[in-house]
């Protein structure tokens, strides 16, 4: 047989084997192409119009670089590929092509070689499957894994994820370069085995370490732990974050976060040392401490800052209003400038004193002082700090010390009247007595002429009038030398009821409330005798021609601690009270504050020369008491004198 005629019969022969695969061909979900040695396109079949766009009449029979589906680019490795072909029975290749459209498609190609009966080549048939969307899928993955290695390498710490098998097994699926490096391990290492990560931990730190990741496997919460890694020389404290979620398959992945936190450690320590100074030095000044949200209201209020008026920290709303509520209302108003005129930036500082009311309902003086700590690029105030002092002693000190100042100055100014009363009195006193002497002889030489006899009993009627005078001189430089005796002092109200018994109208009501178990006083009697008199006499000129009452008092009186007000001051113990009280006309405020200054009177000059309630203030300050004024213009007068009782 000739080659030729051999050759036919060859051809026929595939030819007849392409025809009986056809039918198969066209169920198959791949596009399946098949060629001549010589790289004529023979078979168009499956999803090869589908892939590529191209119908067989359109390709059969042209050779594969005249199909036009293959790049210019691929055209040099599919010749490699084929010349590969002719060594080997079987190929695999993955190649970009274009569509009818115009599209670029990836395909991955399964090439295999039909050999004839003499196993001499023959036809090469492709298995073509599109893999266009697992190539993106792919590049989608690398791109998505280059940006996460990228976001990774920025991160300012590490991540990874540690896997627990069922078995206990443990290694790192993934570690981070940041995370290497922190926890002093190679990616080799971590993900043969995770234990390494605790070969670096501070040997104090290890056992909280395992306890951590322990419980959190078994309660699958999250990790927070930090603790101290050391890498040679250094010691650095490190903060793990990982959260376990559990396997499908069994067991635990852990994804966490690595971050280093010595220099937050490192100021969490220097600030918690100077707080700690700051908290002694606030501790030691015995101030409250507050931090005020300006914006908001919110105030947070120290616990020394409620303690100082008796609450509990906690039983106190934290926002302004608090403080508001318990400054006093006359105060609220002056607090409230102060504290807007730091806010607008007028006073560098804000520092104002008012009072405030404690647990027990009694008002305590403030020192507040505090300073804006932020504001806002405008300039608006955000947040102010501050203390409070409890002041409330040191205002009694000073109102104390003004007082006894006070006193101290009356003490000396009387005792100084007094020398000068005295030596006066003294003088005037042998001046009257001879003109009284004079006067009562030169009446004897009158008798016969009225008129001159007249002149000269009012010449006596006068010295007599200045002899009174003179007397009260005398008693008021002499307070300060008594004759006491153990004796009740209602025995005064007798004797200076009968003294005064003839100056009294009788349109005056006398009224006596006199105590059982009356207490013995220390008294100088006739001195005791000498005051109440002149209450009761100043009383009956307060009443008047229109008439009314005057009521003696005397009581008994006890102050536990220091009796003190705005008038006197008085150690604790038992005292006798004698109140003299009337109806009468009253004093007007500027009256009552000048009330004991001697020679200060209202009345005219016929009827004194106001050494009165003078001289009943020396006598009772000379007999360690104290005496107090109630009064109102045009509500009476009531005034009471506090004696010490006698104690044996």
């Amino acid at each position: 047989m000739t080659p030729k005629k051999k050759m036919t019969e060859s051809g026929t022969r595939f030819e007849t084997l392409i025809e009986s695969r056809r039918a198969l061909y066209e169920n198959s979900p791949l596009a399946i192409l098949e060629w001549d040695w010589e790289g004529k396109l023979l078979v168009w079949a499956g999803r090869a119009e589908e892939l590529f766009g191209w119908k067989a009449e359109e390709v059969v029979g042209k050779r594969w670089d005249e199909t036009g589906f293959f790049l210019e680019d691929d055209l040099a490795l599919v010749r490699t590929n084929l010349d590969e072909l002719r060594k080997k029975p079987y190929s695999n290749q993955l190649s970009r092509h274009r569509t009818k459209d115009g599209r670029t498609v990836y395909c991955e190609w399964f090439n295999s070689i039909l050999f004839d009966e003499g196993r001499r080549a023959g036809h090469v048939i492709s298995y073509v499957q599109d893999v266009t969307d697992r190539r993106q899928a792919e590049k989608r993955l690398i791109e998505s894994h280059d940006r996460f290695e990228k976001i990774a390498a920025q991160i300012p710490g590490g991540i990874g994820q540690r896997i627990v098998t069922e078995d206990g097994k443990q290694y790192f699926s993934y570690l981070s370069p940041g995370a290497q490096k922190l926890l002093g391990v190679t990616w080799e290492e971590a993900q043969k085995d995770a234990s390494v990560v605790a070969r670096n931990i501070h040997p104090e730190d290890r056992a909280r370490f395992a306890e951590s990741v322990t419980y959190a496997a078994r309660s699958m919460k999250p990790v927070n732990w930090q603790g101290r890694f050391v890498d040679g020389p250094e010691v650095r404290w490190i903060q793990i974050m990982s959260q376990p979620t559990a396997r499908p398959e069994g067991g635990i992945v852990f994804d966490g976060f690595v971050t280093d936190v010595t220099w937050r450690k490192l100021a969490e320590e220097a600030l918690a040392i100077s707080e700690e100074r700051l908290q002694f030095a606030i501790d030691g000044a015995q101030d409250g401490v507050w931090d005020w949200d300006v914006r908001t209201g919110k105030v947070i209020f120290s616990e020394r800052w409620a303690g100082m008026l008796g609450y509990d920290v906690r039983d106190l709303a934290q926002d302004f209003s608090t403080w508001e509520s318990l400054v006093h209302p006359d105060d609220i108003a002056g607090s409230m400038e102060k504290i807007e005129r730091h806010l607008s930036g007028r006073d560098e500082y804000y520092e104002t004193e008012f009072r405030m009311k404690d647990s027990d309902g009694q008002w305590r003086w403030i020192l507040a002082r505090g300073k804006i700590v932020k504001r806002t690029e405008d300039g608006e105030p955000l947040r102010m700090t501050g203390t409070h002092k409890d002041i409330q002693q040191e205002k009694i000190d000073a109102e104390t010390r003004v007082r006894l100042e006070r006193q101290l100055a009356e003490a000396r100014t009387m005792q100084a009247l007094g020398v000068m009363a005295g030596g006066v009195a003294h003088d005037f006193n042998n001046i009257l007595t001879a003109i009284i002497g004079f006067s009562e002889l030169l009446k004897h030489d009158l008798v016969d002429d009225e008129e001159s006899l007249e002149n000269v009993n009012e010449v006596l009627i006068a010295s007599k009038r200045a002899k009174v005078i003179i007397q009260e001189l005398i008693t008021f430089s002499r307070t300060g030398r008594l004759n006491r005796k153990p004796a009740l002092v209602s025995g005064a109200v007798d004797r200076a009821l009968s003294l005064a018994g003839s100056k009294l109208m009788k349109n005056v009501e006398i009224r006596t409330q006199i105590m059982d178990d009356e207490p013995d006083v220390l008294l100088d009697k006739s001195q005791i005798d000498r005051a109440l008199m002149n209450l009761v006499l100043n009383s009956a000129q307060a009443i008047g021609m229109d008439g009314g009452w005057i009521e003696i008092k005397v009581e008994s009186i006890t102050f536990s601690e220091s009796g003190e007000g705005n008038e006197i001051t008085l150690s604790p113990g038992r005292y006798v009270r004698l109140v003299v009280s009337d109806n009468g006309g009253g004093m007007t405020a500027d009256v009552k504050k000048r009330v004991f200054e001697p020679f200060y009177s209202t009345k005219p000059s016929s009827i004194g020369i106001g050494l009165g309630l003078a001289v009943v203030q020396g006598i009772v300050s000379a007999h360690h008491g104290a005496i107090t004024v109630e009064t109102e213009s045009g509500d009476g007068t009531s005034v009471s004198i506090f004696l010490p009782c006698f104690v044996k």
